[in-house]
């Protein structure tokens, strides 16, 4: 699980610049490691920088993804997930 700011968020603007940062900070890094075994990003404060924090989310949204299941497994994947919002 990352533990956020995985982009320097203030060095874009549009969505097409955060999915280029993704692609060239954080993917370009960690694509050995997540081709094998699963990573669980979370968002941090500079991820989205000022004033585009909109399109970091959506640039987020459209590149990275949970996983989810056909047996209700995404149920305990989120209540995870809320868990450790609410933790941090």
């Amino acid at each position: 699980m990352s533990v956020g700011d995985n982009v320097d968020g203030q060095a874009a603007s549009t969505v097409s610049n955060f999915k280029q940062l993704w692609q060239s900070t954080f993917f370009q890094y960690t694509q050995n490691i997540t081709n094998h075994i699963s990573m669980f990003t979370v968002l941090g404060n500079h991820d989205g920088g000022p004033p585009s924090y909109d399109n970091g989310m959506f640039a987020y949204e459209q590149e990275l993804t949970m996983p989810t299941s056909v047996s209700g497994e995404e149920d305990i994947i989120h209540s995870i997930m809320e868990m450790l919002i609410l933790l941090f």
